[in-house]
């Protein structure tokens, strides 16, 4: 297992050298954690994540992952994107034997389908297994992409907004499926969401981005996995309070200390 951390980070696109995305931006992931990395939409998110993954490079600072200096994607960290990103010439099955066949290349054919068919129905698709990404609902694409990046058995699982493109109904079995795969593994989960309720439901910890403030981690007081009901507590919505705040801009002076 492995967590990562971020020291001093700064980005900036080719060719806006003067536009600072992040600027000395530090944080720790700790080993085991879900993190949540929240904010508006165009804040940057997504840009953190792919630079988490190796997809990107910090114009300066750096990223550690287990000890080493992230330069490049590395086997310790899987992907799942906002629209799944599946192979749409592979069946699902397909789809999830490719990747255990690409990380683990001591498996036979037969052994990858055999080990791709027990991640699928781990996620609830093995009624679905030989079925097309276009024969599959937005929901079942998205957990066909969860059981590929479990397939990997990477120590990091990096997620960018899976579910912001779902319904409500299987945004919440979504939600509540990742819940029991942390629980059940406790992967290091780096979770990219605009969100303020799924990331106080999932998370332990929550980096709030902002593009001109550096805002410090916030430890969530609740024990994980979480029950629904705690969304309609108290304590629950003091805290979400202070985010929306944090979205709104607004004066933090009389919000509440997590």
């Amino acid at each position: 297992m492995a967590g990562m951390k971020v020291e001093g980070l700064c980005f900036s696109y080719a060719g806006y050298p003067e536009t600072r995305i992040f600027k000395e931006l530090d944080f720790v992931v700790p080993e085991g954690s879900f993190f949540s990395i929240l904010g508006p939409s165009g804040g940057g998110k997504s840009t953190l994540l792919r630079l988490l993954a190796g997809l990107l490079r910090p114009a300066s600072g750096r990223i550690v992952s287990g000890g080493s200096e992230v330069l490049a994607p590395g086997r310790e960290r899987a992907m799942v994107l906002q629209k799944g990103g599946l192979f749409p010439w592979l069946t699902a099955l397909g789809n999830v034997a490719f990747a255990a066949a690409k990380t683990h290349p001591g498996m036979t054919r037969q052994e990858c389908r055999s080990f791709a068919a027990g991640m699928l129905e781990r996620v609830g698709l093995n009624h679905a297994i030989h079925k097309w990404p276009a024969q599959l609902s937005g929901g079942m694409r998205q957990r066909v992409a969860i059981a590929r990046a479990l397939a990997m058995e990477t120590d990091i699982l990096l997620m960018d907004e899976p579910f912001s493109a779902l319904d409500y109904r299987n945004r919440c079995l979504l939600q509540d499926l990742m819940a029991e795969l942390w629980a059940a593994t406790r992967k290091t989960i780096i979770f990219v969401t605009h969100d303020i309720d799924e990331a106080l439901l999932l998370s332990d910890r929550i980096l709030f981005i902002d593009t001109t403030r550096n805002i410090p981690v916030r430890l969530l007081p609740f024990k994980l996995p979480r029950p629904r009901t705690l969304l309609t507590s108290l304590e629950f919505c003091t805290i979400r309070k202070h985010f929306i705040a944090l979205f709104n801009r607004t004066d933090l002076s009389g919000m509440p200390c997590l």
